[in-house]
């Protein structure tokens, strides 16, 4: 019988023993694939960085957990993008957790965003996935997302799955908005060349802070401003030239989405202009119409006129304008020269315009009248002499003696007008003159003259036999000196025995020559021109108040009030056996006279 042996049996150990070094060589390479560090992403400078919830949600079975509804972290102004870090107080060690450390909390719809999570702790390695809304699962620590062209808000899933199967998720809401919108427009009304027109800038959708340019279409003004959010604002054009103001612009975001527009804005005009029309002439005195044409400018506009020296009389000093059209206002001058009056105007926009209206006054029409002699007699030539002063060249003069004699006619410059008039009449003659200058203003006057009777020698009217000769003129000169002397003559002697030696009474000289004034008057006298011709006679107003009165009470004078005010002196003739005396006269009657 065989005797068994025992044989070695040659098992190879270098397959185990390799698959066992490997196992145990695993957890020391696991870190080398696990997640993105946070410090490894890359992150923008514009980036600001918020807290996370303060426990995010982490799960360590297979199930999935819901979506998360927690609020979205507040967000600072920048480029749009939202940081998280982890806060690890209250995780367990070795706990994995899970963070999204860039995420927009808004963002214009149709813009690429980039998505970055990370994750602590667990059993690597992970699985990241990405869920947007209902969107489709991606995977990766950093996903690129469209956002949809519809504005509303989004959930993004951010969850981590460890080698032990454990899940750990977050979430964060995204605001999608429409891309920036400009809108330009304008009040439509006219603004001034070379001063600010503004108009409106409305930036409404996007996210901010907004970059917004404009300029002029027909114009070289231009302008720019960054604005933190959407809303209106005013932008300003200077236009240089006159005519429709068009106004381009453009608005960018946060985003870089962008948005242009054009639009009228206003209209641009010439300053405003000053235009003084032609000043009529003026004389001292009288109201003088000054106008000033208004053109261009933006409507409605003020004006002035300060008071200057010399002017005694001003209608208004300012007023208002509602269009362009013509200022108007009246002054009075108190004395002769050259005038400047200085206006202004301020239109709406601002603008001043300013000017100056000279003016040229001359001296208040007047016209005087003097004799060319003293002495006026019937049946003799004498000078009236018209002299015209001040109006305004040419003027229409007419002179008119109360004996039917006139003159008239025009004369170019001021000065005097000679007329040579004859009254034929003794007595007092009234003499009326008027003068129309070229602005059509009248000045009259108004003199009354003594004409004395005929002095002897004077020859009147003498025909010869046959209307002519110089033997019948001699004759009949001789015939009227022979016949004044004798009636002279008889006269004296008629009245011889009546007169009495004794000196005239006094007063009586002064009655005398009252009565003498006014004999020849038949519808009575003026006072003024009483006393005047009185004067002239050495008589004082005194002495013809005197007679006036004495008169009065022998009933030989009455004195009456005219219509226009003026005092008229009337001889009274006696009837029957005499003048009446008054009662209340102080003594007896004076002689009587005949007138």
């Amino acid at each position: 019988m065989r005797t068994p042996s025992c044989q070695t049996v040659d098992v190879s150990l270098a397959g185990p023993i390799v698959a066992l070094l490997l196992l145990l060589a695993l957890p020391a390479a696991a870190p080398a694939f696990g997640p993105v560090p946070a410090a490894d992403i890359p992150q923008s400078s514009a980036v600001f960085t918020h807290a996370d919830h303060a426990d995010p949600v982490t799960h360590r079975s297979v199930v999935r957990p819901p979506l998360s509804t927690s609020p979205p972290p507040p967000s600072r102004p920048g480029n749009g993008l939202v940081e998280r870090t982890v806060n690890p107080t209250g995780r367990a060690p070795g706990g994995l957790t899970v963070s999204i450390v860039r995420a927009p909390s808004t963002v214009d719809s149709g813009v690429d965003v980039t998505l970055t999570g990370t994750a602590l702790g667990g059993d690597p390695p992970y699985t990241p996935e990405w869920s947007v809304g209902i969107g489709t699962l991606e995977s990766g620590w950093s996903i690129q997302w469209t956002t949809p062209s519809v504005a509303g808000s989004l959930l993004v899933l951010f969850e981590v799955r460890d080698r032990a199967n454990v899940v750990a998720t977050t979430t964060a809401t995204i605001h999608v908005v429409p891309g920036p919108f400009l809108e330009l427009s304008g009040p439509g009304v006219l603004g001034d060349v070379g001063l600010p027109l503004l108009f409106t800038v409305n930036v409404s959708g996007g996210v901010g802070p907004f970059s917004v340019h404009w300029s002029s279409v027909n114009g070289p003004s231009n302008g720019s401003a960054t604005v933190p959010v959407d809303g209106v604002y005013t932008g300003a054009v200077v236009p240089d030239s006159a005519g429709p103001v068009w106004v381009t612009g453009s608005v960018v975001d946060a985003w870089n989405r962008s948005s242009s527009g054009t639009a009228p804005v206003g209209r641009a005009t010439a300053p405003p202009s000053l235009t003084p029309t032609s000043v009529p002439f003026a004389e001292v005195g009288y109201p003088t119409p000054v106008s000033v044409g208004v053109a261009d400018g933006t409507p409605p506009f003020t004006w002035s006129v300060p008071a200057v020296a010399g002017v005694s009389d001003q209608s208004t000093s300012g007023g208002t304008l509602g269009a362009d059209g013509i200022v108007a206002f009246s002054v009075t001058f108190d004395h002769g020269g050259n005038f400047s009056l200085p206006i202004q105007v301020v239109d709406a926009a601002g603008a001043v315009d300013a000017t100056n209206v000279t003016v040229t006054v001359a001296g208040g029409l007047n016209v005087t009248v003097s004799l060319g002699s003293p002495m006026v007699a019937a049946g003799q030539p004498v000078d009236i002499v018209a002299s015209i002063g001040g109006g305004l060249p040419p003027y229409a003069y007419r002179f008119a003696l109360s004996d039917d004699e006139e003159t008239s006619g025009n004369v170019s410059v001021a000065g005097p007008v000679r007329w040579v008039a004859t009254p034929a009449a003794s007595g007092y003659l009234t003499l009326r003159g008027s003068v129309t200058d070229g602005t059509g203003r009248t000045a009259n006057v108004t003199v009354t003259l003594y004409v004395a009777p005929p002095s002897p020698g004077t020859v009147v009217s003498v025909p010869g036999a046959d209307g002519s000769g110089p033997a019948a003129v001699a004759g009949a000169v001789a015939g009227v000196a022979l016949a004044l002397v004798g009636g002279f003559v008889v006269r004296r002697w008629w009245r011889w025995p009546l007169r009495r030696p004794s000196p005239t009474p006094p007063g009586q000289a002064d009655r005398a020559v009252v009565r003498e004034l006014l004999a020849e008057a038949d519808d009575g006298m003026d006072r003024a021109t009483l006393e005047l011709l009185a004067e002239e006679r050495q008589l004082s107003s005194a002495a013809v108040a005197a007679a006036l009165t004495a008169w009065q009470c022998a009933g030989r004078v009455r004195v009456e009030e005219a219509d226009d005010g003026r005092e008229v002196v009337r001889w009274v003739s006696p009837s029957g056996g005499g003048a009446a005396v008054p009662a209340s006269s102080p003594g007896p009657a004076p002689p009587e006279e005949a007138p």
